[in-house]
């Protein structure tokens, strides 16, 4: 059976009773801009729509109302569509423009505006600072609550992700852990099964950094169109700096120790 074809005025009809402001200039803008391509064009050059086509209009006209920018728009519908090409979801189903899902979209995109902010601070930081635990775990669990399961927090601290301080009965946490944490989640809301590697991930992180030494640092840039892959090296980057650390803070111990040592032989030689 042939799919439904819709005229671009049998389209705006429909999407009228759904939507203000969507008229056919609107249509020829989006499609000019290539977020929305007429499933067919007539010999005659008249526009023709198929059900997919109208629920890419819907997806774009929700992100609009909720104040997305047109280049905004635009990476979304991509991202939909290469799903779709990739053979990650079949077609543009109904759950992929309704408001729970452009809600997410929202979630996703403030998350990643806050990571930004939390890694420019964090950059800023005098290195010393960045360690100091001030963080209580009740405080990142309200940061992150939306986006990760209750015990996520406890399993990064068994993994070794996150390393609290236990101080007066308290779980303390440093601006390193924190952003660490908002990296993480960023990754688990694209690539569920992380979650279960990040075990590995940790142990590869450690052999490379004990095998290779230092690597060069994560170069912050335009953070809001960072993919997958690079927030992934954005993670590698920060819990090797926090192995760097660590390892600087106990050669320093043991200087200091020898140090001390050395002081108490030459007291008693005096």
């Amino acid at each position: 059976m042939k799919e439904k074809q819709y005229k671009m005025k049998e389209v705006l009809g429909i999407l009228k009773k759904e939507y203000k402001g969507i008229t056919a200039s609107a249509l020829r803008f989006w499609e000019e801009k290539g977020l929305v391509n007429p499933s067919e064009k007539t010999l005659g050059h008249h526009r023709r729509y198929n059900e997919e086509d109208l629920n890419i209009i819907r997806f774009i006209k929700d992100l609009s109302n909720f104040g997305y920018s047109l280049n905004q728009i635009v990476e979304e519908v991509l991202s939909v569509k290469n799903k779709i090409q990739s053979g990650r979801i079949d077609k543009m189903k109904p759950e992929l423009y309704s408001t729970t899902y452009v809600a997410k979209i929202v979630l996703h995109h403030r998350s990643r505006k806050r990571l930004a902010m939390r890694l420019r601070l964090y950059l800023d930081m005098d290195e010393s600072a960045k360690y100091i635990p001030t963080y209580e775990r009740s405080i990142l669990e309200k940061r992150i609550k939306d986006n990760t399961l209750g015990s996520f927090i406890e399993e990064m601290d068994e993994l070794e992700i996150t390393k609290p301080k236990k101080m007066e009965g308290r779980f303390l946490y440093s601006s390193c852990d924190e952003v660490i944490l908002e990296t993480l989640t960023y990754i688990l809301e694209e690539e569920k099964d992380f979650f279960d590697r990040c075990q590995k991930f940790i142990e590869t992180v450690q052999y490379l950094y004990e095998e290779i030494g230092p690597t060069a640092r994560f170069a912050p840039g335009p953070l809001m169109s960072l993919d997958l892959s690079t927030y992934k090296a954005l993670l590698y980057n920060l819990i090797q700096e926090r192995f760097s650390y660590e390892e600087n803070e106990k050669k320093k111990k043991k200087k200091k120790r020898k140090s001390n040592e050395l002081s108490r032989f030459n007291c008693k030689d005096s």
